[in-house]
């Protein structure tokens, strides 16, 4: 395969991931102002891969998702709650779609 180049950039992707995952229910239970984490396996991911999740439901611009790969084939998901109260019983539960690009 042939490395694939965003915006005449000189880094290079070898390939581009999609999968749908879903965060645990105790991690969208997290107290206000809180953090936490939840671990997926994703076949292919690779150590320090750049990725990006994207929820499927919409949320406060008070809540912030991050992915990041640090052991090849786990993907940890962490999530910021910056509001003063826990969420709702609608955002209780969620799924996303998780990028990978190595």
């Amino acid at each position: 395969s042939q490395a694939t180049f965003l915006a005449g950039s000189t880094f290079g992707f070898a390939f581009i991931q999609r999968t749908i995952v879903q965060i645990d229910t105790a991690v969208m239970a997290i107290a206000a102002e809180g953090v936490g984490d939840t671990v997926s396996t994703v076949v292919g991911a690779t150590t320090n891969a750049m990725c990006v999740f994207a929820p499927h439901a919409t949320f406060s611009t008070r809540y912030q998702f991050q992915a990041y790969c640090s052991t090849a084939g786990q993907v940890r998901i962490r999530l910021f709650n910056f509001q003063g109260t826990t969420f709702g019983s609608g955002e209780s539960s969620n799924r996303g779609t998780l990028y990978v690009f190595g």
